[in-house]
Order: structure tokens, then C-alpha cells, then sequence
């Protein structure tokens, strides 16, 4: 029976149980639900943070701030329109990376210093409560 379903005498054919199909199943849904939302929170979010890190870039490169002209469904705009943004955009969202990157990393130091402290203390008193009841 192996041979003919393996191809291999010896070698067992895969087999699954129910439980790995409906965890199969599970974790392909939520794959699918995680994309789903970053499509529709991304478009959200993103204009803010682009005008942030523009800001920060223009501020650093000691830039005037420009004027839009009316949005045009062409390359041609586009074209002409990123020419001036980029630098200043390219600049801020740098900076703001490294800025956001070193906080992040020091915060969870920090929470992370707290976290084991924490936990060491209560630790220490429970032994301590369990050295009490064990003399009693």
C-alpha cells in the first residue's frame, strides 16, 4: 500500500487529522483578514505620515513650502509635482525613521529592565511566602 501510494516501500504517506485542517484553514483566514485591513487602514494613515515627514524634511533643508497645483490624473503632474516633494520627503521620513527607531528601541530597553525587575520581585516573595509556610 505504501509503495503504491509514496512511490517509496518503507515511507508512509502523508496523513493529516481534522484538527490540522481547520488549523490550516484558521490561519489561512486570518493571513487573508491581516492583509485585508492593512489595504484598508493603510490609505488612512498614510497621508498623515507623508505630511510629517514632508514637514520635518522641509524644516531640515530649510525649504519654502510649496503649492500643489489642482491633482491630474497624468504622468506628466506626477512627474513634475514629485520633483519637488521628494528631497524633502526622502529627508523626513529619514530623520523621522531614525528618531522613531532609536525612541522604540530605548522604550522597550527600559520596558524590558521593568518587565524582569518585576518579575524577579515576585518571585522573591514567593519564595519568601513559601520559606514562611515551610517553617512554620
Amino acid at each position: 500500500m505504501n509503495m503504491a501510494l509514496t512511490g517509496f516501500y518503507g515511507h508512509n504517506a502523508p496523513s493529516f487529522s481534522g484538527s490540522d485542517l481547520v488549523l490550516g484553514m484558521a490561519r489561512n483566514l486570518l493571513k487573508r483578514f491581516i492583509v485585508a485591513l492593512t489595504w484598508i487602514t493603510n490609505p488612512i494613515t498614510m497621508p498623515f505620515f507623508f505630511f510629517i515627514t514632508y514637514q520635518m524634511g522641509r524644516l531640515v533643508l530649510q525649504l519654502d513650502p510649496i503649492t500643489l497645483t489642482e491633482p491630474q490624473l497624468s504622468w506628466d503632474w506626477l512627474a513634475n509635482e514629485f520633483g519637488h516633494l521628494w528631497k524633502p520627503l526622502a529627508a523626513g521620513s529619514i530623520i523621522t525613521g531614525l528618531l522613531l527607531g532609536t525612541l522604540g528601541y530605548f522604550l522597550m530597553q527600559l520596558y524590558w529592565r521593568w518587565h524582569v525587575g518585576h518579575n524577579w520581585e515576585k518571585r522573591k516573595k514567593k519564595r519568601a511566602e513559601q520559606k514562611a509556610e515551610a517553617n512554620q
